[in-house]
């Protein structure tokens, strides 16, 4: 229940310094952590619910759909990589079957330059605060 916890919190935060301006927020229910709980337990067990529907009219749409996407396109790329260098390495099997799961990766890369200059590239995505 952290995770929870710390999505109210944030919401709190960022509608509070009128990062949600844009969206109408009503501010007075801001402060009202209950009412906040139930709308996040709402949220995220709607999401879960139409997943499981999805899954149960057709087994593996699920996995399937999340594999079709661009970010977990390059993760695997990104993976299938690492496995290669882990086990040119000579790492042991727990290791690199660590860096099999496309979840430990992140899709933002490395830019090559001569050390100790290292610098991550970060992609470009809808909805990230440009810097």
């Amino acid at each position: 229940m952290l995770h929870e916890h710390i999505a109210i919190l944030t919401f709190q935060q960022v509608a509070d310094s009128f990062g949600y301006n844009q969206m109408g927020i009503n501010l007075q229910f801001i402060k009202k952590f209950g009412l906040l709980c139930n709308i996040y337990h709402s949220y995220v067990f709607s999401y879960m619910h139409n997943i499981a529907k999805r899954e149960a009219r057709s087994p593996g749409s699920a996995v399937k759909a999340k594999q079709m996407t661009p970010i977990w396109k390059r993760c695997a790329e990104l993976g299938r990589g690492r496995v290669t260098v882990l086990k040119a390495q000579g790492f042991k099997p727990s290791v690199i079957s660590l860096a099999k799961e496309n979840e430990a990766h992140s899709d933002d890369k490395l830019v090559d330059l001569p050390a100790p200059n290292i610098v991550y590239h970060i992609k470009e995505k809808e909805g990230r605060l440009e810097k």
